[in-house]
């Protein structure tokens, strides 16, 4: 389920900015270039490290030290932030689990409408945003249904008995 829901995520992140920049006054047709085509995977892979900071600054903001790792799932390495083991009450957890999608997502929104030449570099960013969020929406669904503490590990999440 979190595979689906990522690829409509994906799908959904992408089609935001583009009805932005259709609906921005200041919009004119966009080339799109290898280059550009470049600076987009660039622009993914910063989306990656901020959406991950945005969790470390949620953990700040909630009394925990984030831990930052590598890790793999399947053959793919990656780059997660954890709670290095400590116990987030359910609600402030769900503030760390959204905050990089309540935050980049409609930034990345607003800069297209304002600025629709990046359409290209904002789409794929905001893609990549949303898709990586699914996992983090589905463990705020979990922590918000257990209402229990929750150890963040990364790439899973462990809920505390009772």
């Amino acid at each position: 389920p979190c595979l689906a829901l990522s690829i409509l995520f994906s799908f959904l992140g992408f089609l935001l900015p583009i009805v932005a920049y259709a609906s921005s006054p200041t919009s004119t047709p966009v080339e799109v270039h290898v280059l550009d085509v470049f600076i987009g995977v660039l622009a993914c892979l910063a989306v990656i490290f901020a959406h991950e900071a945005l969790h470390a600054l949620g953990f700040l903001l909630v009394g925990v030290k984030p831990g930052f790792h590598v890790k793999r799932v399947g053959l793919l390495p990656v780059f997660c932030v954890d709670s290095s083991g400590r116990a987030v009450p359910p609600l402030k957890f769900v503030l760390v689990s959204v905050l990089p999608v309540a935050t980049s997502t409609p930034l990345l929104v607003i800069l297209t409408f304002f600025l629709p030449k990046l359409v290209f570099y904002t789409s794929m960013a905001c893609a990549q945003s949303l898709g990586g969020s699914a996992g983090d929406l589905m463990f705020t669904f979990v922590a918000l249904k257990r209402m229990r503490p929750v150890v963040d590990k990364g790439v899973l999440i462990k809920i505390l008995a009772g």
